[in-house]
């Protein structure tokens, strides 16, 4: 369960012009006013964004003149420091949520590495939601051609496709498949101006407390990416990496400490469950981005009868065979799976 003490964090990403900032304005009208600290990046030096964002809402920090990720990456950390030093100090109404609403030309990755990386934030935050939206009219498009566009899909919890009443179902169909294809353990939905229901966004599902909230993660688990490519020779690929003997520990974290020394960058998203030796009827869950993995989750139980070790990759361009032939290699009785 996610600490009450700590402010869950919900980070709002999607290529310009996929309607976020809509988005982020319908949900700030069906929750609570002031319960939701809002902070804005705004690429450019006039804050459009800033004056779209309904003025009700009390607590809106705006950063300007750069990206969250590259130029005031430091600025956002700032921010949410000082946001919870506010509450504490009395400065400010405590809030229930912080959400971050990126640029459209911001790659998560370094923002959600810079907030893994600072040990303050992550005692008083907790990175619960990453949602990406998407375009129905020009989303298929804009993800084959933009690397970015794709990382944010990719990386994503949640994907909403917005405008879905501009298009047909056929399309709609096309591109929730093809954004399945690029991220298999994501929930999509589809939404236009016109829903009422926007509580999506406050699902906690970074750090899941529910075995149903995992299994979700691996609802496509034999789905293979690998049709994306930005504007660079690398593809995003997707792919599962499962075991039906139980684990070790020594072998685990070498895996992963051998993967993430090798592959670091190039690893966007791991997530899955592990069945380990010392604790069969109780799985662990574990999270990571490139080469930070969050502490391992215990369930109280496994969600299904399936009992095998699974764990789901987003990368770029890595390999599943070389993925599998770490596992072998730190654990040579365990043959590969199929």
């Amino acid at each position: 369960m996610l600490d009450q003490n700590r402010k869950p964090i919900i980070l709002l990403t999607g290529h310009l012009g996929s309607g976020k900032t809509t988005l982020l304005n319908k949900f700030l009208s069906t929750v609570e006013k002031g319960t939701t600290a809002v902070i804005v990046n705004e690429f450019g030096e006039i804050a459009i964004d800033n004056e779209l964002i309904r003025q009700s809402e009390e607590n809106v920090v705006l950063l300007e003149n750069g990206c969250i990720c590259c130029t005031v990456r430091g600025d956002l950390i700032r921010t949410l420091l000082d946001l919870n030093a506010q509450v504490r100090n009395g400065d400010l109404p405590d809030f229930a949520r912080i959400v971050i609403e990126t640029t459209g030309l911001a790659d998560p990755v370094p923002i959600i590495h810079s907030m893994m990386n600072n040990l303050e934030v992550m005692l008083s935050s907790e990175l619960v939601s990453i949602v990406a939206t998407v375009d129905a009219v020009l989303g298929k498009s804009t993800l084959d051609s933009n690397e970015i566009a794709a990382r944010q899909a990719a990386i994503a919890d949640r994907i909403l496709i917005t405008k879905s009443d501009l298009v047909t179902d056929d399309a709609l169909d096309d591109l929730s498949s093809y954004l399945r294809w690029i991220n298999p353990s994501a929930s999509i939905d589809r939404i236009s101006l016109d829903d009422t229901d926007f509580d999506r966004l406050d699902t906690p599902l970074f750090a899941p407390s529910k075995p149903e909230d995992v299994r979700q993660w691996l609802q496509n688990e034999d789905r293979t990416g690998g049709l994306v490519k930005g504007h660079d020779t690398n593809a995003l690929t997707s792919f599962c990496v499962s075991r039906d003997e139980p684990l070790d520990w020594d072998d685990i974290s070498e895996w992963i400490e051998t993967l993430t020394q090798k592959f670091g960058p190039k690893l966007h998203r791991i997530k899955g469950f592990l069945n380990m030796t010392d604790s069969p009827d109780r799985p662990y869950v574990i999270h990571g981005i490139q080469h930070l993995f969050h502490p391992p989750q215990q369930l109280d139980a496994w969600p299904s009868e399936d009992r095998r070790s699974r764990v789901v990759f987003i990368t770029d361009g890595v390999c599943k065979s070389d993925v599998d032939d770490l596992l072998v290699t730190t654990s040579p009785a365990l043959e590969r799976a199929g």
